[in-house]
This record gives C-alpha cells, structure tokens and sequence, in this order.
C-alpha cells in the first residue's frame, strides 16, 4: 500500500485505491490488505507468513462460532442415532 500512497502524494489522482481491483467484496479486501500490508512493514518481510498471520486472526475471530456449530452437529448425530 506504500506504493499507492507514494502515488497519491507524488502525483495527486483521487481515486488510486481503485487501482486494485477489489471485486465485490471491496469492505472486506481493503481492510484485510492493510492487515496484511501492516505485517509486512512491522513484523515479516514475507507476504505468505503476513498471510498466514492474517489466516490464524480471521480463524481466532471465529472460532466461537464454529464450536458453536461443532458442538450443535454433535447433538443432532446424538439425535439422529438414538432413532
């Protein structure tokens, strides 16, 4: 994202974060770019461990949901065969 921002400064366009197309999912890319950007400017000059970091984050936000799930699929096969 430095490259852009040096775009900007340098040469002014208004619209350069439209550079990268981000798809349909524009909210959820963009934030999750700068993650990986702010990982690799502090932390790892390596984008696969920057991704890999971003992975295990994303992984540990949900991970209350999918126990959730895990714990309602093994009552429904406890349901399911005590039939």
């Amino acid at each position: 994202m430095r490259v852009i921002n040096d775009y900007n400064t340098n040469l002014g366009p208004t619209i350069s974060d439209l550079l990268i197309d981000w798809g349909w999912f524009y909210f959820i890319t963009k934030p999750l770019f700068f993650v990986i950007d702010y990982i690799l400017q502090s932390w790892s000059a390596i984008f696969g461990l920057a991704i890999l970091i971003v992975t295990v984050l994303i992984k540990a936000a949900f991970f209350p949901l999918a126990n959730k799930s895990y714990a309602s699929m093994a009552k429904m096969k406890a349901v399911s065969a005590a039939e």
